[in-house]
């Protein structure tokens, strides 16, 4: 069983106690999609720190969802943000071990987002045809 698991088995789980065992989570499946020999400290805390960026953008992305489907209410967007962080952290502690595909899918989707990025501003940050970046950016992380 998972930590996350076992937190949220518990009942009344602290949230910051759920969102670490998710980050570590995360953390351990980049290990492993990297091979999972190298223990050194900065690829640890380089893992780490991707699985923070990927749980904050999968939580953002969520709550923007929620927001929209509520009819884009103004103000209280904490609301919307606690129940997607809440439905997120749900379900991968439901999952024993959570499908690598789920997890994979999230560091593919934030690797092309930063190869898009770092396309763009190496062609020195032109204005419009983004799509272009995006594409080149998706067929290089696929193709890795």
């Amino acid at each position: 069983m998972s930590r996350l698991s076992s937190l949220a088995r518990q009942g009344g789980a602290d949230v910051p106690g759920l969102i670490e065992a998710g980050k570590e989570q995360i953390a351990r499946r980049r290990w492993e999609k990297r091979g999972g020999n190298d223990q050194s400290p900065e690829h640890a805390v380089d893992d780490y720190l991707v699985a923070e960026r990927v749980l904050h953008r999968v939580i953002s992305e969520a709550a923007y969802f929620r927001w929209v489907n509520r009819g884009r209410p103004f103000g209280d967007p904490l609301t919307d943000w606690l129940a997607a962080e809440a439905g997120i952290l749900g379900s991968l502690a439901a999952l024993e071990q959570p499908s690598g595909s789920v997890i994979d899918g999230w560091l593919r989707d934030l690797s092309v987002s930063d190869t898009a990025y770092s396309r763009w501003e190496d062609r020195g940050r032109p204005f419009g045809d983004s799509l272009a970046d995006w594409s080149a950016a998706r067929d290089e992380v696929l193709a890795a």
